[in-house]
């Protein structure tokens, strides 16, 4: 049987180069699109030692071919080149076991210093072994092929095996359990990598290979450790494979949440948004109530006295003139009254200095009006008082600014708020800033009871009729500043325009 491998040996090398080359592709294509997990973030590394040592064995494998086919003795050049792979493949592993096991987040460098330090510890001891042995170039290839094994490739295979352990038993107690025994199964062929293929080393002047080493093995069990550790590379392969597929299942569950979170969120909005249409019919209705009552209690009972005592001053004008006058003087005054009236509820419905002068004028009056009944001190700062824009724009940002500033008197207790007016070629700018008492924006608009978030509702569907952008910005205790982004020539999807109704 001895016989039987040895002249297979640059076979054994190809499985075993395959086997690990495999591996290495594998998690590097997986690594590129894994899931956020602690074990997925440190892919990379396994990737580097999968395809580092697969090379690694093809070069030894082309050595052993070279000295069975042509006699060919390996160039000191290409040894050193062969050991250093192999330093890098364990250090690569190394790394990967340290991101596994540690959080990479808080200590984002930690993998690579420990396999620097371990590549210079490494290093070191090389030249220690190479003074030892007096620099003779087979017997230092070799005890430092022996010193990679024991120094990187022990601890980096036992690091990586309590990675995958460790892993597979966090998952046996989530919805993928069935994942865990493939990385049970990848742990147990990482640390029989570690404990036995990486003890029975080349026979060297190092202890323990000078007697612990793959002739003690092969004599043992009848075949090669190399056959040995090819078979653990190929079920090393198949299992951390079998693996991989975790993450692909998380980003299947993720992406089933995100949708889930998605449906919910837009019925919610939804939901939202009927109970704003049905809160603005209401008010609509509650408005003209308003008006009907004032119309009725203050205008129209002015008007009635007014009918009355025009006909009660046409009865005594040729009679007694004098009261006559003093009658009609009264009346003056009750139609001056109603006058005045009319053209405060006019003004309530929209005000006539927006069209005549423009927006940054209109913004002024109404803060001006807002001093006389709120205790937050306003203030209008804009950029270019003399900018018009068209109807839709200035009608959306005058409303806009009403709204966003009676949720300051309403709910900010702030002490004083700004509007600011700006614009460019392209887009008008408002923003209305307070110092309140703030709030969450996200926890405001989504929260099952959301009954007195309408009022950004409502902004944020003003600004979205004629594809506008609409960005809160709150911090409890902090103040809250509302910005809104609007074209200056819209295309509008519907009508706007309904206080010109």
């Amino acid at each position: 049987m001895a016989e039987f491998f040895t002249n297979r040996i640059t076979h054994i090398y190809f499985i075993y180069g395959l086997g690990f080359f495999s591996l290495g592709l594998a998690v590097a294509l997986e690594a590129g699109r894994s899931s956020g997990s602690r074990l997925a973030r440190a892919m990379w590394p396994l990737a580097v030692f999968g395809l580092a040592h697969g090379f690694h064995e093809w070069v030894e494998m082309f050595e052993q071919f070279g000295v069975l086919a042509y006699g060919f003795n390996s160039p000191a050049w290409l040894e050193w080149t062969r050991v250093g792979l192999l330093a890098f493949s364990f250090a690569s592993l190394i790394a990967f076991g340290v991101r596994a096991l540690t959080n990479s987040r808080r200590h984002p460098m930690r993998d690579v210093w420990v396999a620097l330090g371990a590549l210079v510890f490494y290093g070191i001891g090389v030249l220690f072994l190479g003074a030892w042995v007096g620099g003779a170039a087979p017997a230092w290839h070799h005890v430092s092929d022996v010193w990679a094994r024991y120094a990187l490739g022990m601890p980096g295979a036992l690091l990586a095996g309590m990675a995958f352990w460790t892993q597979g038993r966090q998952l046996r107690s989530t919805e993928n359990a069935s994942f865990a025994n493939d990385f049970v199964w990848a742990a147990i062929t990482f640390f029989l990598y570690g404990l036995v293929g990486q003890i029975f080393v080349r026979p060297s002047l190092l202890f323990p290979s000078t007697f612990v080493n793959q002739d003690l093995f092969q004599s043992w069990f009848g075949f090669p450790v190399q056959a040995f550790r090819a078979t653990l590379a190929v079920f090393m392969a198949i299992f951390v494979i079998r693996a991989l597929r975790l993450f692909e299942a998380e980003r299947q569950q993720q992406l089933a949440t995100a949708e889930a979170q998605a449906r919910d969120a837009i019925a919610r909005r939804d939901a939202l948004r009927g109970e704003l249409l049905r809160m603005t019919v209401a008010a609509q209705e509650e408005e003209r109530a308003r008006l009907a009552r004032e119309l009725h209690d203050d205008t129209l009972q002015v008007l009635t006295a007014l009918a009355a005592g025009l006909k009660g001053t046409e009865q005594i004008l040729t009679s007694n003139p004098e009261q006559a006058a003093a009658q009609l003087t009264r009346l003056s005054a009750m139609s001056s009254h109603a006058i005045d009236e009319l053209r405060r509820l006019i003004v309530d419905l929209r005000p006539s200095v927006l069209d005549d002068m423009g927006l940054a004028p209109a913004l002024h009056w109404y803060a001006d009006r807002l001093d006389d009944v709120m205790p937050t001190q306003v203030v209008v700062m804009e950029e270019d008082p003399g900018c018009r824009f068209s109807a839709p724009v200035e009608t959306i940002l005058f409303r806009i600014a009403q709204e966003g500033l009676a949720n300051v008197a309403r709910h900010a207790q702030a002490d004083h708020a700004a509007v600011r007016l700006s614009c460019d070629l392209e887009h008008v700018y408002l923003t209305i800033e307070d110092d309140g008492v703030g709030f969450d924006p996200h926890d405001l608009i989504l929260a099952d009871d959301a009954s007195h978030g309408w009022g950004l509702i409502g902004i944020e569907e003003r600004v979205s009729l004629i594809g506008g952008d609409f960005q809160v910005e709150s911090t409890e205790g902090k103040g809250t500043r509302l910005h809104v982004t609007l074209p200056v020539d819209p295309a509008l999807s519907l009508t706007l325009e309904d206080d010109h109704e």
